[in-house]
Parts: structure tokens; C-alpha cells; sequence
């Protein structure tokens, strides 16, 4: 009867041993079920390749507006990325006397970030530039004015950006220094404009717009912008105006 009673013993015990195996090896399969499970999750997080083509692909476009806001953030970054690049092989390799369809590669990458966010910065300035680039001074001045625009009504949201690279690594493209840039670029337009002008209260006008730009930069960007091929320099600028506006 003893022995019986150690061999009963010795079953149960081995039963219990093959359970704790068994409970053990399914444990690890949920275990690496669920590292795999996330790992796909983390793999679908990643951009998508974004080429010209499919930035021109409306399919592609209306699978991008069925995404969540932090996939359409992923792909608005990657996006203003390839419309920088996209202008400055324009303007790298061009200085002036620009025609519309230098920018042919352009504007379908700012229709498509617009499709997006309508109220994009990335593609609301570089539509201002390219205006200003072709001298379309009205359409110029309606882009800057609208990214100013935007710009003030979301500031408290925005991050604070200051260096002009990093805002590309921004989904809705209003920074710091950008915003300081336009407003440098009116300025200086609203400046010429007003030198020019013959009638004394369109002159005061144009000044007095051109010094509030000025003011703008200073906030924005304090130290100001040097001069340039596109501009005279802030505190260029700022003297001259003051010395205008003072006559």
C-alpha cells in the first residue's frame, strides 16, 4: 500500500509538471502574439515613400483623408520636406524672370497638403513665394497676409519653433521664424511702395503698414534679417522707416 501511495504521488506530481509546462509554453506564444501585434502597429506608424507620383494620385490623397490626425501628421510632414526641395530646385537654379510653369512640379505637392489642412502654413507660404516670385503682387500679399492671419488666431497652440529647419519637422508649418520672414518680405514691399508713391496720405499709408511688419519681426525673431538679394536688412529697414515716417 506504501508503494502504491508513492507511486500516486510521483503521477500527480508529474501531471502538475506537464500543466505548468503547458501553462508556460501558451504564456510565451501570447507573449510574442503580442510583441508581433505591436510591432505591426509601430511598422504602419511609419511614413509612407512619398514621391511626386503619389502625391498626384487622387486615390492616394483620399486614402491619406481617411486617416487618423497623427498618420495625416506623418504625411504632411514628409510632404512640406518634398515642396521645399521641390522650390529650391527651382530657385537654385533660376534668379529671376520666373513664368508659371517653373513651378509645374509645385503646386500639385501644395494642393495636395491643402486637400489635407486647409489652413497649412508649409503650403500657404510657399504659394505666397511662388506669387511673389512670378510678381503677382496681389496674390503675394492675399498668401502672407492669409498665413499672418492663421498664424495669430492659433499662436497660444503652436510650438514654439525658431529655427527655420526644424519647422519642416512641423506638420502645420507656422514657426517663429517664417512667420518673421513674411513679415520682413512685407515690409520691405510696403517700404518701396511707399518711397514711391506721389500722394503724401497713400505714402504715410504704405509706411506705417511696412512699420508694423517691421515691428512684427522684431517680436517674432528679435535679432532681425540680414540683407539679402530679396531684401534690405531689418535694422536697414527699421531706420529708414522711422526717418520716413518722422519727415
Amino acid at each position: 500500500m506504501k508503494f502504491l501511495y508513492l507511486k500516486n504521488m510521483t503521477i500527480i506530481k508529474r501531471m502538475h509538471l506537464i500543466n505548468a509546462i503547458a501553462f508556460i509554453i501558451i504564456l510565451g506564444i501570447v507573449v510574442i502574439l503580442i510583441f508581433i501585434n505591436t510591432d505591426k502597429k509601430d511598422t504602419n506608424l511609419k511614413p509612407v515613400q512619398l514621391t511626386l507620383s503619389l502625391i498626384s494620385d487622387n486615390s492616394f490623397l483620399n486614402s491619406i483623408k481617411l486617416e487618423p490626425q497623427k498618420e495625416k501628421e506623418i504625411i504632411l510632414i514628409e510632404a512640406s520636406k518634398i515642396l521645399r526641395d521641390e522650390i529650391h530646385s527651382v530657385t537654385d537654379n533660376k534668379h529671376k524672370d520666373f513664368v508659371l510653369d517653373d513651378f509645374k512640379n509645385v503646386y500639385p505637392i501644395i494642393d495636395f497638403i491643402l486637400a489635407i489642412d486647409s489652413n497649412n502654413g508649409h503650403a500657404i507660404y510657399f504659394k505666397g513665394e511662388i506669387y511673389r516670385l512670378l510678381n503677382d503682387n496681389d496674390r503675394f500679399l492675399k498668401y502672407f497676409q492669409l498665413y499672418l492671419d492663421i498664424e495669430d488666431s492659433i499662436r497660444s497652440r503652436l510650438p514654439k519653433v525658431t529655427n527655420a529647419r526644424l519647422c519642416y519637422e512641423t506638420a502645420h508649418g507656422y514657426c517663429e521664424e517664417r512667420t518673421a520672414w513674411i513679415s520682413q518680405l512685407l515690409a520691405n514691399y510696403y517700404y518701396k511702395k511707399g518711397i514711391s508713391e506721389s500722394d503724401l496720405s497713400k505714402k504715410l499709408e504704405s509706411l506705417n503698414i511696412a512699420m508694423k511688419h517691421i515691428q512684427n519681426v522684431r517680436i517674432h525673431f528679435p535679432n532681425g534679417f540680414k540683407s539679402s538679394s530679396v531684401t534690405m536688412s531689418t535694422l536697414e529697414l527699421e531706420t529708414k522707416l522711422k526717418a520716413d515716417i518722422s519727415k
